[in-house]
């Protein structure tokens, strides 16, 4: 799955996240970034539920690795995650 970028013009920062559909690549994932000195404080691991759409197809929830960082650690952020 594809990489979002998001700058965040308030803190000047940027927001890197990643959907995952399972669990373990996504925790694997945020072990690779705390590995590489990322701190708690700058990775999240979240969830979303599954849901219908209005053609009646259900659509798997998933997860998602979110890291927001300064711009200099942004790029080795995205390639962890990738």
């Amino acid at each position: 799955m594809a990489v979002d970028w998001e700058h965040l013009e308030l803190t000047q920062s940027e927001r890197i996240q990643r959907e995952f559909a399972e669990r373990i690549p996504a925790e694997e994932a945020v072990e690779r970034l705390r590995v590489a000195g990322f701190s708690a404080d700058e990775v999240s691991l979240s969830t979303h539920g599954g849901r219908t759409l209005d053609d009646g197809t259900f659509v798997p929830g998933g997860l998602v690795v979110t890291v927001t960082v300064n711009a200099l650690r942004a790029r080795e952020a995205e390639r962890i995650i990738s």
